[in-house]
């Protein structure tokens, strides 16, 4: 029999042992925390600087953008204001109001064979006819200026 039990001891030594590697792991690996979380914050701030450059490189974009967008849509207004204007007066012109009427239809709804058509060409269409012909132009010249509008914004956005 020895005078020092040993289960105590061992119980002691490993205690001891525990409570050691314990405070060696929490020192070294605190120091390893400690080093990412300097590399993560100097990590998060390059980004926060880089998305800051970007963000304002894109606002200078959208706006650059957003000008020349809004350029090709005047320029599209002023086009159709100037097709209205053109054709408002092309209907108002003494040209227009001295063509002749379209006559009336035979009673019995089939027209008279004549040996000559007239109405037949631009320069004798009756009136109703080029009023109609007139709408219609400057309805395509607007669809053609809104059509232009388009195709000049999509460039510009290129």
């Amino acid at each position: 029999m020895s005078l020092i039990p040993t289960w105590p001891t061992a119980v002691g030594a490993l205690a001891v042992g525990l409570a050691a590697g314990a405070y060696a792991d929490h020192t070294v690996m605190a120091g390893r925390v400690a080093k990412i979380e300097a590399t993560q914050a100097k990590a998060a701030e390059a980004r926060s600087l880089e998305y800051a450059r970007l963000s304002g490189a894109a606002r200078i974009r959208e706006q650059e953008q957003a000008a020349a967008a809004g350029r090709v849509e005047q320029e599209k207004e002023n086009e159709i204001a100037r097709v209205r204007a053109a054709g408002a007066a092309e209907l108002n012109s003494e040209r227009m109001r001295r063509r002749a009427e379209r006559p009336a239809a035979p009673a019995g709804g089939v027209p008279q064979a004549t040996p000559a058509c007239p109405g037949a060409t631009g320069a004798e269409l009756y009136r109703p006819d080029a009023l109609f012909l007139v709408g219609v132009a400057q309805r395509a010249d607007e669809q053609r200026a809104a059509l232009a509008a388009c195709y000049g914004a999509y460039d510009a956005l290129k």
